[in-house]
């Protein structure tokens, strides 16, 4: 199945980039946080005013900016790059004007399909780049001139690199042994061009199935996979996205702090499953036999998941999106470092959340018909 092989590497790309700046830290809460929220204290948080902040860029198909997969992640705390594989990174600070790192293209100095991009030494900008030679990592200047190209291990089926923040990381899918149980780890890399370091999760995928690098049967349709955010400190804040609970881990594996949140988790419509369907079809092609597409639907979760992404701030706040439903917003919650829920705030179901910073977000919103903008939006206190 090449092309669903292809669809697993590359569907791992948007989940390392929960960022935060990499400045000096503020110290972690002390441990022994425990919260439980029923569905009446939820309703009892402050709801959070949502209003709008600086337009970052116009995305009309023809200008860099992101169209349909934006990424972003923080290079310094007054820079952030901004980018979608196969187009070209910018890079942006406080002014309207980014600076273009080189472009895409087959030149030495330039690049194809970028899968992360982070800040490097001697204050370069690495990037991750995947073209048919295989998976090497470029540095440029802040000044968007190439510097030097570094090769990479080979991405086995299921492998992602990337960054959050300064911190690089290698997430893995892959087989336990003989079980036929494939398990999901995200590694902390000392350099991005290792290919080994410290586990900072293990979690089981039960959903699908390896044998090496095979995949022995498609996935799913629809899946509940769990979700992370990798602190600048080295913690981990995680949760396994089939209810509202969730950990902040110490490096020695250890709970910072618990939360269990009451969210239901909302029915997938059928729309969605006839969407979802004709997506997998388009993509797979000739492998999207009617066997193949029955098994999908058949092993598919029927719900959506309770959580549905995580995104930190360098400070350790995190902003939590709750489950999708038949309504036109989905529900975003903030945590305090020490994991206590203090706001609540919608956003509408086309938005999507790729940085926070203190109290605003960097989001992707619809602009004018099939275009899209970058902009941030700042959060308040409700009157």
């Amino acid at each position: 199945m090449p092309h669903l092989a292809r669809r697993l590497t590359l569907a791992l790309a948007p989940l390392v980039m929960l960022a935060c700046s990499s400045d000096a830290l503020p110290p972690p809460p002390a441990p022994g946080g425990d919260w439980t929220l029923n569905a009446d204290a939820i309703e009892a948080l402050p709801t959070l005013s949502v209003s709008d902040g600086h337009q970052v860029c116009v995305a009309d198909g023809a200008a860099p900016c992101p169209l349909r997969q934006p990424i972003a992640n923080w290079i310094d705390r007054d820079h952030f790059a901004l980018w979608e594989p196969g187009r070209s990174v910018q890079l942006w600070g406080g002014g309207d004007t980014p600076v273009d790192v080189s472009g895409t293209g087959p030149a030495n100095e330039q690049y194809q399909t970028i899968l992360a991009v982070g800040p490097g030494v001697k204050d370069y900008i690495e990037m991750i780049n995947l073209s048919e030679s295989g998976v090497s990592l470029r540095s440029f200047d802040k000044r968007g001139k190439f510097i030097q190209e570094t090769a990479l291990s080979p991405l086995r089926l299921g492998e992602a690199r990337g960054f959050t923040g300064k911190l690089p990381l290698l997430q893995r899918m892959s087989a336990k042994g003989d079980t036929g149980i494939t398990i999901f780890q995200v590694f902390l890399l000392e350099k991005v061009t290792d290919s080994i370091g410290r586990l900072m999760l293990e979690v089981p995928l039960p959903w699908l199935k390896l044998a090496g690098d095979a995949v022995q049967a498609a996935p799913p349709l629809f899946t509940t996979a769990p979700v992370y955010a990798l602190l600048q400190d080295g913690e981990t804040v995680w949760g396994p996205g089939t209810n509202g609970e969730l950990v902040r881990q110490m490096p020695d594996g250890q709970p910072r702090w618990k939360l269990r949140m009451d969210l239901p988790r909302a029915p997938i419509t059928q729309e969605e499953f006839t969407a979802r369907s004709e997506e997998i079809r388009n993509l797979m092609g000739p492998d999207a036999t009617d066997s193949v597409m029955a098994s999908m639907v058949a092993t598919s979760e029927t719900t959506h998941p309770a959580i549905a992404t995580l995104t930190a701030t360098r400070e350790g706040t995190i902003y939590l999106a709750g489950p999708a439903t038949t309504l036109p917003d989905v529900q975003y919650f903030r945590l305090a470092p020490d994991g206590k829920p203090n706001g609540r705030f919608q956003l509408p179901k086309e938005y999507r959340v790729l940085l926070a910073a203190g109290d605003s977000l960097l989001v992707q919103r619809p602009h004018d018909g099939e275009w899209r903008r970058i902009q941030w939006l700042r959060l308040g206190t409700s009157p």
